[in-house]
């Protein structure tokens, strides 16, 4: 009886590697997809949206079963210039963007909020001013576009500035915001 051929170690090496790359993205879909490891199991995470906004009464509860949340913040636009008979007006700044990648909370604890209203000069923000805060965009005045909520006013792992308000139209068209 002859004995068996050794496999080759480079065909092997070459194999497994190529065998890891063509899983990894599979497994790489399927948490983008909301689907975690559980033993030999895929199951699907469980993930809410909760919209919080002017007309939400503050505190939130936070619910059953939710030991951490992702927060976005926008702040809230300018209001834009009224026009005159020859020229639009001047468009507000647009709020900023803050978003908290992760913050712990504990189930039926109530966490507060505030969300600027438009036109206005408060900020958005979540637990407190130091958690995670939007910065709002400022209202045009006569043909001066208002400019958009600063990242630098903004707490988060992720900020951005609003855009600035738009320029005055001609004739009654208005600038965009």
């Amino acid at each position: 009886m002859t004995q068996p051929r050794s496999p080759d170690r480079r065909f092997f090496t070459r194999t497994l590697i190529q065998a890891s790359l063509a899983i990894l993205p599979l497994s790489k879909l399927a948490r983008a997809a909301g689907f975690y490891n559980l033993g030999a199991f895929w199951q699907k995470k469980k993930t809410t949206v909760v919209f919080l906004t002017t007309s939400s009464t503050s505190p939130w509860t936070v619910p059953t079963g939710c030991t951490s949340i992702q927060v976005e913040c926008a702040g809230s636009g300018g209001t834009g210039s009224a026009g005159t008979t020859s020229s639009g007006g001047a468009g507000g700044g647009g709020g900023a963007y803050a978003r908290l990648s992760a913050l712990a909370v504990t189930p039926g604890n109530t966490i507060p909020f505030q969300v600027g209203t438009a036109g206005g000069t408060a900020t958005t923000w979540l637990k407190s001013t130091s958690t995670v805060v939007a910065d709002y965009g400022v209202n045009a005045s006569g043909t001066t576009a208002g400019t958009g909520g600063s990242s630098a006013n903004c707490v988060g792992t992720t900020v951005y500035s609003g855009g600035s308000g738009g320029a005055p139209g001609t004739g009654k068209a208005g600038g965009g915001g």
